[in-house]
Parts: structure tokens; C-alpha cells; sequence
């Protein structure tokens, strides 16, 4: 269903901002909406497996007010804030990048546990990487070499939570390397996993509270009420109303629509009601609807 795509270096679809790093991979294996690599603005997100409540928390609320914006989310699909991460995208419907230490391939996707999350991802235009083609070993050291994509397509690199001896602090390196914005959440300072984001801000890092702090420094833009709408999740009849009057650029009278559907008046009717009960369109005169801007 999500066929793999090989992106050489030359090709318009690999990251500009990949080519820029100390040691760019020749080539990527993707799965899904490969356009996204370009022309948006990456946030990494990224984090200790064994994450706490606190940093779960974290993230799912970072997340959760970057929601207004344009920002794309970073990670490495592996245990505990990167899945955290990739989740909190797909709830507040913002597109995800997973950047993978193994192949792409159903198979070979690590953690096999999070096999169902990346089909989750792909399916709401996601997206998800490697430089490991279908049938390479794994080994360990693949996901540290991986941690420099992640790094190196983003503009920025949240570390949400993790002890100074791991692979979020080697993201982070990578980052400031490559001369890209770092953040971290401050942590408790009784914590070990605190340790390494507490380290961050000492040493320069931008510490982040609120996802605000992050719009301040990244190019993110503000979307509009009707640009965060996700209508994938509506249903075929209402998504097919929606295009209708996006189509136009007048308020369309019940009567226009009914002709142009070609459907019953009572269906017509209890769509028009649902869309306007989801804040999806508005009656702007008595049986004229639009699509909100």
C-alpha cells in the first residue's frame, strides 16, 4: 500500500537541509508523503525510552500547542517520548516523520511493537525514512547514525527528557553541529532523566516551557481555523460537500446543492446540519452555505 521509495542524493525529493550536515547518507529509503522533507519546517522531538509521566506529559502538551501551527514532528519511532511524540502529532493532526535505524520494510520496522503507530503515520500522510535498504542488519550503532538525519532535516531539536549518557544528548550534538536550534525541557533536578536536558540548558540550550517558546525561534506559521481542520476523518458525503463549496466563491443555496449532489433533500440537509455543528461550514443566509475561512 506504501510502496518504498529511494531518494538519491540528486533527486529533488532529498532534504535540502540533509545535504548540509558533516556526513549526509548517499541515499534514503521512504515510505509516504516524501514531500514533506522539503518546504515545511521539521521540529525533532526526541527523548529517553524509558521515559517518566512527566515527560510523556510534556510532550503530549508541546505537541498539543503547536497545533495551530505548521510544524512537521520528528522522530525515531522508538519506546517512550519518541512514540509519545509521533502519537501526540497524530492526535492534534500534525504530519510526523519517522526517521528509522533499520529498514522501512514491515518487517524489518524496530520496534516491531510500534509496527501498528508507523502504519498510523503513513496513513495520516506521514511519513517515514531511512538510509537502510529493504534486507540490511541492524545493528546497534545504526541508531546512533540515525540520530544525525533526525538532526539533520529538522530545523530544530526538542529533548524532552534524558539522562546525559544517551542517544536524545547525540541528536542534540548533531544539531548544534549542523548549527540548528536546540531546546529542552527543564526536569526535575533529583531526576537521572532530567540530567541531560538540565545539562542542555546550562550549556546553552534553549529551555522551553511552552510550545510558544519554540514558535518564537522556529519559522512557524499560524494556521487558520479551516487550515487545522483535518477532514480526512470526515465522512465520504461530508468531505464531498466540503469540496463543493470550496469550489465556489459564493455561499451556495440548498437548492444549488441538492442539483448539484444529485442527492436526496433530507441527506443533503442532515450533511449541511452535520458540518455546521463541527465548525466545518456556516449558513451565511438563510439556506446559503460556505466553507469557513
Amino acid at each position: 500500500m506504501f510502496p518504498i521509495q529511494k531518494i538519491v542524493q540528486r533527486a529533488p525529493e532529498y532534504p535540502d537541509v540533509l545535504k548540509e550536515i558533516h556526513d549526509p547518507p548517499k541515499q534514503l529509503f521512504a515510505r509516504g508523503n516524501s514531500s514533506l522533507l522539503n518546504n515545511h519546517t521539521l521540529l525533532a522531538i526526541v527523548g529517553t525510552r524509558k521515559c517518566s509521566t512527566y515527560g510523556r506529559s510534556a510532550t503530549q502538551r508541546i505537541v498539543e500547542e503547536l497545533r495551530s501551527t505548521n510544524a512537521v514532528i520528528v522522530s525515531g519511532l522508538a519506546f517512550g517520548i519518541d512514540a509519545a511524540a509521533h502519537k501526540a502529532a497524530l492526535e492534534n493532526s500534525l504530519p510526523t516523520i519517522a526517521v528509522l535505524g533499520g529498514s522501512v520494510d514491515d518487517t524489518s520496522i524496530y520496534p516491531q511493537t510500534n509496527k501498528g503507530l508507523a502504519t498510523k503515520i503513513l496513513e495520516k500522510g506521514g511519513l517515514i525514512i531511512s538510509e537502510y535498504e529493504t534486507g540490511t542488519e541492524t545493528f546497534p550503532s545504526n541508531f546512533l547514525n540515525r540520530n544525525r538525519i533526525i538532526a539533520g532535516i529538522s530545523q530544530g531539536t526538542l529533548v524532552v527528557e534524558a539522562p546525559i549518557k544517551s542517544g536524545a544528548l547525540s541528536t542534540a550534538r548533531h544539531a548544534l553541529n549542523s548549527n540548528r536550534s536546540v531546546y529542552a525541557i527543564p526536569g526535575n533536578i533529583s531526576s537521572r532523566l532530567s540530567t541531560g536536558t538540565n545539562y542542555l540548558i546550562q550549556q546553552g540550550a534553549m529551555c522551553v516551557t511552552t510550545a510558544q517558546d519554540i514558535i518564537s525561534d522556529l519559522p512557524l506559521e499560524l494556521l487558520t481555523e479551516r487550515e487545522q481542520q483535518d477532514i480526512s476523518i470526515l465522512s465520504p458525503d461530508e468531505q464531498h460537500l466540503i469540496h463543493i463549496l470550496e469550489s465556489s466563491s459564493t455561499p451556495l443555496h440548498i437548492n444549488t446543492i441538492i442539483q448539484t449532489t444529485n442527492w436526496e433533500n433530507q441527506k443533503v440537509v442532515s450533511t449541511l446540519l452535520s458540518l455546521v455543528l463541527g465548525n466545518y461550514i456556516t449558513e451565511v443566509e438563510q439556506n446559503s452555505y460556505q466553507r469557513i475561512p
